[in-house]
């Protein structure tokens, strides 16, 4: 009950604060420091007493972890003090062997990913709008996919599996917007754009079927039916609002070859045997 009153008075007074036009570096900071406490209590709790109290402590941590940021620091910075948390919770996940602090990097990664800029990012890179991605967007997606690889090392329980899947989205999704931003720099035209925003996804699907004969790696194959599903949207959306008849064309046909090949990888990766 105490760790609960002092979290709240925390972020209450932070809140009151930034209303106030008050600094909240201070109040930050002893946020920052008491979810670092709050971690180290519950990582000792986790040997020594009831797990459900190490659980509560941990996400109480991971609560003023994600809650003070917005108050305190710029965009790009709490992009780059989430995604490096996102890393430690991983290391000490795998270290001390803790499925919980692995749920926790997969948190932290989604907030950098949505409190950051990666995610809009993603979005003018494949609706033809030419996306400028910043260092934190580019070390977001970097540290998504370094925890999923890390991760996908080790056997994990159902929660772990989910929290390499939600980082393993997090990672393709900034591959295709950074894919989709070095192609921007040789082509002007938003037609261009579209159509290779459409040539990335169905790549995507394609790479992402041949990951289905992978014991590492299989789960990645789960991503191909909802990748051809976004390509085709898309194409719907904005490739026929955007596009000229050659880069339809080129969009088109490229997704159709993904659409007839994807499934068939899948279905033949699915019946030979897994490599050990």
């Amino acid at each position: 009950q105490g760790a609960v009153g002092l979290a709240v008075g925390l972020l209450a007074a932070a809140h009151v604060a930034s209303a106030r036009g008050l600094s909240v570096s201070p109040l930050a900071w002893g946020a920052f420091a008491t979810a670092a406490a709050l971690y180290g209590v519950a990582f000792v709790g986790v040997r020594r007493g009831p797990p459900s109290a190490a659980i509560l402590l941990s996400t109480l941590a991971l609560g003023l972890a994600l809650a003070t940021p917005p108050l305190a620091l710029s965009i790009v910075d709490r992009a780059l003090f989430w995604a490096g948390l996102a890393m430690l919770a991983t290391t000490a996940g795998l270290r001390d062997n803790l499925s919980v602090l692995r749920v926790h990097a997969a948190c932290y990664a989604l907030a950098a990913a949505f409190g950051g800029s990666l995610f809009a990012q993603v979005a003018a890179a494949f609706s033809a709008r030419r996306p400028e991605p910043d260092a934190a967007a580019t070390l977001t997606a970097f540290a998504a996919a370094s925890a999923y690889l890390m991760l996908s090392a080790r056997p994990s329980t159902s929660a772990g599996r989910v929290s390499r899947l939600v980082l393993a989205g997090i990672a393709l999704a900034g591959a295709g917007g950074l894919a989709v931003a070095g192609i921007a720099k040789m082509v002007g035209s938003p037609a261009s754009l579209a159509a290779a925003g459409t040539c990335v996804l169905s790549a995507a699907a394609l790479g992402l079927s041949l990951t289905r004969s992978s014991e590492r790696f299989r789960e990645l194959s789960h991503f191909v039916y909802p990748v051809l599903a976004l390509a085709g949207a898309k194409l719907l959306l904005v490739d026929l609002r955007a596009g000229g008849a050659a880069t339809l064309f080129l969009a088109f046909g490229a997704y159709g070859l993904a659409l007839i090949l994807a499934p068939r990888v899948l279905a033949a990766r699915a019946e030979e045997p897994t490599p050990r």
